[in-house]
């Protein structure tokens, strides 16, 4: 009887480890890193997101054309531009996030918005990073996930990695 509760444990163990290793991602880069390293600078197409409320998700499929330029600045920052188009109109909209890198945690964070952090995994794809935006102080709280790229298409492995990643991270709305 106590073998087989010892089994019992032994299995139970062995599926939290496997389910552990399945949702630990590796692949983080740190701030600091992602300043330094000139080939995350320039522009990245957004192919996807995944957040934890419609409403960021629901942003996105307003706009198209849906393009990022990350620009390195003097003193550890860097300058995120997004252009898109609105659906209902061609006319280009521009905006501007600055971000530096925060001592304690190595992470990216916005000098505009005190409490978002932005950090960047970079997955086994070619021209690919995963960029996690989280806002856990200030109200409305959120957390998504976006699939940048070098090219506006990607193939489906790199689309199951990040749905993947969005489940492990309890972010079902795609």
């Amino acid at each position: 009887m106590i073998l087989q509760w010892v089994c019992v444990w032994l299995l139970y163990l062995f599926c939290l480890g496997v389910q552990g290793r399945d949702c630990a991602f590796d692949d983080e880069m740190l701030g600091v890193d992602f300043f330094n390293d000139a080939k995350f600078h320039g522009k990245w197409y957004v192919v996807t997101l995944a957040a934890n409320t419609q409403e960021k998700v629901e942003k996105l499929k307003n706009m198209k054309n849906v393009v990022f330029n990350f620009i390195k600045k003097e003193n550890q920052k860097i300058a995120m531009e997004m252009e898109f188009t609105s659906a209902e109109s061609d006319t280009p909209i521009r905006k501007t996030w600055n971000f530096f890198i925060d001592e304690a945690t190595k992470h990216l964070k916005m000098e505009e918005y005190p409490g978002r952090e932005f950090q960047v995994f970079i997955p086994k794809c070619e021209g690919c990073m995963i960029g996690r935006d989280t806002q856990k102080v200030v109200n409305p709280t959120f957390d998504r996930i976006i699939l940048y790229t070098r090219n506006p298409t990607v193939g489906d492995d790199v689309i199951n990695d990040f749905k993947k990643r969005a489940k492990c991270l309890n972010l079902d709305k795609m």
